[in-house]
């Protein structure tokens, strides 16, 4: 339990200010004469102090047992975990010989995790390591680069509709393994800034509560992409014309949403209030456009496949407008600061 002590501040000569540390935790701590001390300046005023001991470098670790890790699917999932978790250094081990298709598994699943790498190979164990410095990986940027990824996607499904070519499809699902990449690389990062004051300040965290909101926004990223690959697979099964009356209410709600996830990237990225708002307003107009083309499907001269394909892809662009919606809420949460919320 953290105990507080009461201490009576002394005003020097030279109108220093001095503080007589506790004695305890000065032996406990291994303080000596002429140490140099990190005094940190919280956001609420308040001073943290930092001994030489506990500024050296920790590497978080985590050792996953294949015996208790049952399969590839469970391995993979495990070690991406860890990698989330924040860990610097992934042991697998085994009382056997590790199996040739876990390793397969292995190798594949570090393909997924930006800067792990294999760092030791022995027959019953392997060993993963974080080979690249977090501080040069800025959230704002991945962010940035998930919002762009996201958008062209997007675009090229409306394309793939209007031109009737499959290629484009076919892209966004080449593209959606490099955005889930960037989430997991989102979600470790504001692991890490909650973690460590320092590297939150160098990836540009500015307050304690921004990662819940960056964690937030990374999952419904997330979803997006998912929801992207499913789109694009839906767009890829149709084989049969689309009634040009009901493609073009599909695409101008395709354009509204595609609208809606611009706007309130825009909002995420500007802290932008008033956008962020005009998002959640927007939510009806889908609803509308949704029940529109429900209608219009009904009277169509379509067969059952492609019927239930297109209702597929009306619900899904209603998901996508909805997580625009979390987004823009996540934005309004965490644009509400401290100062603004009073205390009875």
């Amino acid at each position: 339990m953290p105990s507080v002590e009461s201490r009576k501040v002394q005003v020097g000569a030279g109108g220093s200010y001095l503080l007589v540390l506790p004695k305890d935790w000065a032996r406990k701590v291994g303080l000596k004469r002429g140490d140099r001390l990190d005094v940190l300046v919280e956001e609420d005023g308040s001073l943290r102090v930092l001994p030489p001991s506990i500024k050296k470098v920790a590497l978080r670790e985590a050792e996953l047992s294949l015996e208790e890790v049952g399969g590839s699917q469970w391995l993979d999932r495990s070690i991406k975990a860890a990698y989330m978790q924040g860990c610097d250094v992934i042991s697998i081990v085994s009382k056997d010989r590790i199996p040739p298709d876990l390793k397969k598994t292995i190798r594949s699943t570090i393909l997924d995790l930006v800067g792990m790498e294999v760092a030791d190979v022995q027959p019953n164990k392997v060993v993963l390591r974080i080979l690249v410095d977090p501080t040069k990986f800025p959230l704002k940027e991945l962010k940035e680069r998930a919002f762009s990824l996201l958008l062209s996607m997007i675009k090229d499904l409306i394309s793939s509709l209007e031109e009737g070519e499959k290629g484009y499809a076919h892209d966004v699902l080449d593209r959606e393994a490099e955005v889930t990449k960037l989430y997991r690389l989102m979600i470790r990062q504001s692991v890490l800034a909650i973690r460590d004051r320092d590297i939150a300040k160098a990836i540009g965290v500015e307050r304690l509560e921004d990662n819940i909101t960056n964690v937030m926004i990374a999952r419904d990223l997330l979803q997006l992409t998912f929801l992207n690959a499913r789109l694009a697979k839906s767009v890829l099964a149709l084989n049969e014309r689309v009634p040009s009356g009901v493609s073009e209410l599909i695409l101008n709600m395709f354009k509204t949403v595609y609208s809606m996830i611009e706007r309130v990237f825009k909002a995420a990225s500007l802290n932008d209030l008033t956008e962020a708002h005009n998002v959640i307003d927007h939510m009806e107009k889908v609803r509308s456009m949704d029940s529109e083309v429900m209608r219009s499907l009904l009277h169509a001269p379509v067969d059952i496949e492609t019927a239930l394909t297109l209702t597929m892809i009306v619900r899904d662009l209603r998901r996508m407008a909805g997580c625009a919606v979390a987004i823009a809420d996540s934005v309004i949460t965490g644009a509400t600061s401290s100062q603004q919320i009073k205390s009875p």
